[in-house]
């Protein structure tokens, strides 16, 4: 019985139990092993196969800087904060600003006090296909409207034991490093959603990404709402407008514009 309540409770620890199993007798393996599979795919049935989340995206701006632009940190407020809506079935996603969110970000100082500021965001959306292994993102920069198709690729996520809350959701813990772009990666996801989406690029997991964080909390994506439908005559489909150009051709375009105007090349995504 209490093998079972673990079961479940928290699915993810099944490949455990089955080990278990191998040092019971022959019979009792039997019916458990029958358990097992009966609870699995009750589990499986629950997933919630379609709905929408609602994240909340926190940058830590003082952390960005380097240690010679210590001075900046008066200047600049600490955090600056943003909603994102992903939509999601099984086996697509679309993730886009938030609508009913201000043109600008929202930035403000720990504690909510001090100098606040207003940045201009591009708009950006990202369509994911996890069956076709297709990805289509629609950027803006300078002004000019891109698009970007690609093939989905699968991260070396590291699963872990771990587990937490978010929301009402049980999630695993997942990590991966970047050592490329300098990114120490951690997410959160829950089974109990059956699409392996996320924030941003972030997915291709077991589950719905709940919480994600990049290098501590430099980079912080929560959700803060789930809804466990679509709305009203909403199709998830891939963005058809936009220039057509290659991912690494966009990257270049951006790092030369940015280096000609004297910044650092990081866009709002890392």
């Amino acid at each position: 019985q209490t093998n079972v309540r673990i079961l479940y409770l928290d699915p993810m620890y099944l490949q455990d139990i089955i080990l278990r199993l191998a040092f019971i007798n022959k019979k009792s393996r039997t019916y458990l092993l029958l358990l097992v599979v009966f609870f699995n795919l009750t589990q499986l049935s629950a997933q919630v196969k379609e709905g929408q989340i609602i994240y909340l995206h926190t940058v830590n701006l003082h952390k960005r800087l380097k240690p010679e632009d210590e001075k900046m940190k008066e200047m600049i407020p600490e955090f600056k904060t943003q909603k994102m809506h992903l939509f999601y079935t099984k086996s697509e996603s679309f993730y886009k600003d938030y609508e009913d969110e201000e043109d600008d970000l929202q930035a403000t100082n720990a504690g909510g006090g001090g100098m606040g500021m207003r940045f201009m965001r591009p708009k950006s959306e990202l369509y994911r296909n996890y069956k076709t292994k297709r990805k289509v993102e629609s950027k803006e920069f300078m002004g000019e409207k891109f698009r970007i198709e690609d093939t989905l690729t699968s991260p070396q996520w590291k699963l872990t034991n771990e587990s937490k809350k978010v929301l009402q959701y049980t999630c695993q813990k997942a990590t991966m490093t970047d050592s490329t772009a300098q990114k120490a990666v951690i997410a959160w996801f829950t089974t109990e959603i059956a699409c392996g989406s996320g924030p941003e690029g972030y997915g291709s997991l077991p589950g719905m990404i709940l919480d994600l964080s990049i290098n501590g909390d430099e980079n912080q994506y929560t959700a803060i709402e789930v809804r466990p439908n679509l709305p009203k005559n909403e199709v998830i489909k891939a963005p058809t407008s936009g220039k057509l150009i290659a991912d690494k051709d966009f990257k270049k375009m951006v790092e030369a514009k940015v280096k000609e105007m004297g910044g650092r090349g990081r866009n709002r995504n890392n």
